[in-house]
């Protein structure tokens, strides 16, 4: 059976690293503080070794003065007391315990036998009387580094602790003595043990407090993260009205913002989709209309069917037809599915050429089209589009103009961009509804939109345009008291400075 793998929340995440983290630091602090512990204890004993040598040396000098000047007086007995004299007081050993015999007794089986005489040997520290500890194994030797009393070391261990012995200033000899490297005294092991014990219980107290704070940090920071994966769930089943609305200032607070600014879009967005829908059915349904209307009233012999009952049907289908057209290049450009074929485009030339067959359109409606337009502008642009941005810039302006009118097309260079400006005389514009001309279907209210026969579409489609060639198109009021469209294009590089 295949073992299913062990999904891990955040949270459970934060808090395995959390806690492994401190183990970590605990692990490697004790074991420092253990390693320099045991290496700080040890110098220190090794310290007193060093003066407990000094004294010993000072009674070796006085008992090498009484003895005329030489190491006759210095027999083991001799050098022994001086040990003894020497050595710090230590309490009452310990009773002994299986395997260890008492001071004194025999050796029990399973120790090895005592060395062979010569010199004091190294056996158990424990002196005679009082319960003194003659210290770590101690040799004396003369200034020919020959054994006199004592222990005798080995010379080439390293780690030997040696002391001279002066007269007037004159090495006689020498005392050598082995450190310790491990807590021989029952005292010593005890305090380490204690040691031991005290560290393992900071550091499981350590842990348990870690792991505590570690449960209620990562609360603390999953609590928005929570919040906002709710709201997500909200956003996903379609309720764009939810809003987090927190006042942090960190990552999380970013997060959340970026959320609530979703949700505001995506609201946009369903409220103007659901306005798309009905204008688009409110703007197809006109034409329909009258069409069937107007189909009825020849079925029913109401109207006859002659040429002008024709043309008025062609009328409705040419409207119908155009809002289609519209609506499908809108919808082509919003998918970026206009082709673009982008090539250096004198913008003066085309903009000639462009606007001269709205002249007589213009005046037929007695509106005055005048053009003011700077030479040698160079854009790179796609001529088509191009064409159709001016057109549909200027057939706006003569449609929302009153007679009579004027309407004035400037083109300008700023910079590195060329500025068209479309003015038109009144009516105006609201200020409130500048920003919303460019909005599919949309139409102001008042009298300017009641002339339009159009669906308010020619804007966006022009906004589109606009966007495609890397370009800006917004909407201010006009010197003329009408509307004045403004659009700006990056200059072609093979545009002369």
């Amino acid at each position: 059976m295949r073992l299913e793998r062990i999904r891990l929340s955040i949270a459970h995440k934060l808090v395995l690293t959390f806690v492994g983290l401190v183990l970590l630091v605990l692990l490697i602090t004790l074991g420092l503080a253990h390693w320099s512990f045991e290496r700080g204890f040890l110098d220190y004993m090794n310290a007193l070794e060093q003066e407990r040598l000094g004294r010993l040396a000072e009674r070796i000098e006085q008992r090498y003065r009484t003895a005329g000047g030489d190491w006759s007086g210095m027999d083991p007995d001799a050098f022994r007391s001086l040990l003894q004299d020497v050595a710090p007081r230590d309490p009452p050993p310990p009773p002994p315990h299986p395997g260890m015999p008492p001071f004194g007794g025999p050796m029990r089986p399973g120790f090895p036998p005592p060395p062979a005489a010569g010199g004091i040997p190294p056996r158990d520290r424990i002196g005679p009387a009082g319960g003194t500890s003659l210290g770590p194994p101690t040799g004396l030797y003369d200034g020919d580094g020959r054994w006199i009393a004592g222990t005798e070391l080995p010379e080439d261990r390293t780690e030997i602790i040696r002391m001279p012995v002066r007269i007037g200033g004159r090495p006689i000899g020498e005392l050598r003595s082995l450190p310790q490297r491990h807590f021989e005294t029952p005292q010593a092991t005890a305090f380490r043990r204690q040691q031991r014990t005290a560290s393992l219980a900071i550091g499981l107290i350590s842990l348990a407090l870690a792991l505590g704070v570690s449960v209620l940090l990562a609360r603390a920071l999953l609590a928005p993260l929570r919040r906002a994966i709710a709201g997500l769930d909200r956003l996903a089943d379609g309720d764009y009205a939810a809003r987090l609305a927190e006042p942090r200032r960190d990552e999380l607070g970013r997060l959340m913002d970026g959320l609530d600014h979703l949700a505001e879009v995506l609201e946009q967005s369903q409220t103007t989709r659901r306005r798309w829908l009905a204008d688009i059915s409110h703007e197809l349904r006109t034409p329909v209309t009258i069409l069937s209307g107007e189909i009825e009233a020849v079925k029913d012999g109401v109207r006859p069917l002659d040429t002008a009952q024709l043309d008025s049907f062609d009328q409705e289908t040419l409207r119908l037809r155009h809002l289609i057209e519209d609506l499908y290049a809108l919808s082509l450009s919003d998918m970026g599915g206009l082709r673009y074929s982008f090539a250096p485009l004198d913008l003066d030339e085309h903009l000639r050429t462009g606007i001269e067959p709205l002249r007589q359109r213009a005046a037929d409606r007695g509106i005055r089209l005048d053009l003011d337009s700077m030479p040698g502008i160079r854009v790179k642009a796609d001529p088509a589009r191009i064409e159709q941005l001016l057109r549909n810039l200027a057939e706006n302006a003569i449609a929302y103009t009153d007679a009579p009118g004027r309407v004035v097309v400037r083109l300008s260079r700023e910079g590195d961009l060329a500025r068209l400006r479309v003015e038109d005389g009144p009516p105006g514009v609201a200020d409130s509804e500048l920003e919303r001309l460019f909005e599919p279907l949309y139409r102001q209210d008042g009298s300017r939109s009641r002339r339009a026969s159009g669906a308010g579409l020619g804007l966006a489609i022009c906004r589109n345009i606009v966007e495609a060639h890397h370009g800006r198109i917004w909407a201010e009021r006009s010197a003329l008291g009408g509307l004045s469209v403004q659009v700006s294009l990056p200059l072609s590089k093979e545009h002369p400075p």
